[in-house]
């Protein structure tokens, strides 16, 4: 019996591949769905009908598929099908049934939580979270919140080995530092709660400094090295310092 189910699932599985090359996202959906009848359990399942449901705009099943994902294996990170989402919702784009995709402002939220629990060391997913905590859709509105999620990116940024020698990570975690010294100096000029704007700062100053730090001491083995770390780059984080000034 399992034998004979392995071979259904890989007959579906097939097919919605081929289904997906042709363009039929549709019908690669609904074979998708024949395809779990036989495997409830692949991960691999799931994973192609969240990415078919992101082309088909079934965000419901989305957020539905990732849970199932993080069911299955623990962690699983698609920051790729999270910023599509994301988008999504910030526009308040169509969803499939042609209702506002604010509507799944909220569960989003919670599978970014969840997201954000499981892998807390990955800065894109923590920079999704900032984006979507940024939004007017929360009631009432987090601004500290979303720049606390901008001080976790610039953190997890940071965290990976040579970060400051690796051209892909380093642009990374100056452009994740940059949004959070931006993301703190406005909420810090219209804050209320003057001691927490104060501590807010204070933190994006100390992640500020830190990556100067470790760039400039690098600086000029990265222009000798094929510029992993460009000039314009380097400039543009440069100059976020004079933030200092405006504090």
């Amino acid at each position: 019996m399992y034998f004979d189910a392995f071979q259904n699932f890989e007959a579906w599985n097939n097919l919605s591949n081929a289904y997906i090359k042709l363009g039929q996202k549709s019908r690669a959906w609904k074979v998708l769905q024949e395809a779990l009848k036989c495997d409830y359990d692949n991960w691999k399942i799931w994973d192609n009908i969240m990415v078919v449901s992101v082309d088909l705009s079934h965000f419901s099943d989305v957020i539905a598929a990732y849970h199932r994902i993080l069911d299955l294996k623990g962690k699983h990170v698609d920051t790729e099908v999270l910023r599509i989402l994301g988008q999504a919702i910030a526009s308040d784009a169509k969803d499939n049934q042609g209702e506002p995709c604010r509507k799944y402002f909220a569960d989003t939220m919670k599978l970014m939580g969840r997201l954000t629990s499981a892998v807390p060391g990955e800065s894109k997913l923590w920079s999704i979270y900032a984006d979507l905590a940024s939004l007017p859709l929360n009631d009432p509105p987090q601004p500290y919140k979303a720049c606390q999620y901008r001080q976790k990116a610039a953190a997890a940024a940071t965290q990976k080995p040579s970060w400051d020698k690796q051209s892909p990570d380093c642009e990374e975690a100056l452009k994740a530092g940059i949004r959070y010294a931006s993301d703190a100096a406005e909420y810090a000029r219209a804050a209320e709660n003057k001691t927490q704007a104060i501590q807010l700062m204070a933190s994006a100053k100390m992640t500020i400094r830190g990556m100067l730090t470790k760039v400039k001491v690098n600086s000029t083995s990265c222009y000798g090295r094929k510029q992993l770390v460009t000039k314009d780059m380097f400039h543009l984080f440069s100059a976020k310092s004079d933030i200092d000034q405006d504090w």
